[in-house]
């Protein structure tokens, strides 16, 4: 078998790294082009010494011509508003695209108007992309050409959030706290993303308005098939990568008992590799999935007030967005799932 020849556009940034540290140990992969705007016309291992000896690849402009005639699969690596500028042109070739940034994520103009202040280039398109949620929609991914990758928030939140849903509805918006990394902001250079603003320093931000929020409840509805809403409130936490959440769901209402509920995370993904159901007197750290395409999730039920608490941790470099990636790519190409990514 032939290897899929692979470009990564906006190849340069966190993520973009991360998946190429995934690519060049890929067995199926050649990574044939790599773009930046910034670095392009240098090496590779110039920027980054790790890929001395591993792969001898120049960054160059992002041109169409070339990514079609090299390319059978792009992802794109980059910030808000680039995917949705550059994908469109390739609509007229048979190549698979993967979007690790939010531009195919919601459903309408209007909703990227609300939650990222900007017009959508393409909303015509949008419905073309699937939500590559890779544990939940297999079945979708498996026949997309273009796939939109979950933000890390969202992952981390409906990994955990998801299969309650098939026991019950929750009778309250149920409450999505997070904490997240650093590198969860990118990496361009911002007054508010310098290291000064973050040691010794905790934060929330985009209370209310943040864009992850409509991605969380479409995934619910997909899910679903109905409309939810959630209370979500994201924070920057002093580390370099990993994302906390913690969910609290109102069972005042409920018949269900604790157990069933556990059994029934441990059921549903059990044929997931990936993901981890930690047992009921264990909770999650962000050190532990580090550098992994892992999701770990524990379950705890507070008698005293009916809530049920659900911790979920992952990097949100990897399982966020290059590891997740990298899973649907395999899914996409009907490759063995866990491909280098064990």
């Amino acid at each position: 078998m032939s290897k899929i020849r692979v470009g990564v556009v906006g190849a340069s940034g966190y993520s973009g790294m991360d998946l190429l540290k995934l690519l060049v140990h890929h067995p199926d992969v050649q990574v044939t082009m790599i773009t930046s705007g910034t670095y392009a016309g240098q090496s590779l291992d110039n920027l980054n010494p790790y890929f001395r000896g591993k792969l001898d690849i120049q960054f160059k402009k992002l041109d169409y011509k070339e990514l079609k005639e090299n390319c059978d699969a792009i992802f794109f690596a980059t910030p808000s508003g680039i995917a949705m500028e550059h994908a469109p042109h390739f609509y007229d070739s048979p190549l698979k695209l993967i979007d690790i940034s939010g531009d195919f994520r919601l459903s309408s103009n209007e909703d990227y108007l609300k939650w990222y202040k900007k017009e959508h280039l393409r909303p015509d398109s949008l419905s073309q992309w699937t939500y590559g949620l890779s544990e939940i929609f297999r079945d979708s991914i498996r026949q997309t050409q273009y796939l939109s990758n979950p933000g890390c928030y969202p992952t981390s939140i409906l990994f955990a959030l998801l299969p309650f849903y098939q026991l019950e509805t929750p009778s309250r918006p149920v409450i999505c706290d997070s904490k997240s990394g650093v590198s969860g902001k990118g990496k361009r250079v911002t007054p508010d993303s310098l290291y000064v603003e973050h040691n010794e320093n905790f934060l929330a931000y985009k209370v209310n308005s943040h864009q992850h929020i409509p991605e969380i409840e479409k995934a619910i509805s997909l899910f679903t098939g109905e409309k939810h809403q959630v209370i979500f409130t994201p924070h920057i936490i002093p580390m370099d990568r990993g994302i906390f959440s913690t969910i609290y769901i109102d069972l005042s209402e409920s018949n269900l008992d604790f157990d069933k509920i556990y059994k029934h995370y441990q059921n549903y993904y059990h044929d997931s590799p990936f993901i981890k159901i930690l047992a009921s007197d264990h909770l999650p750290q962000t050190k532990h999935v580090a550098y992994t395409n892992e999701c770990h999730i524990a379950l705890a039920m507070d008698k005293r007030n009916s809530t049920l608490k659900i911790f979920s941790v992952i990097d949100n470099l990897m399982k966020g967005a290059a590891g997740s990636a990298l899973q649907n790519f395999n899914i996409m190409f009907d490759l063995e799932e866990t491909k280098a990514l064990m």
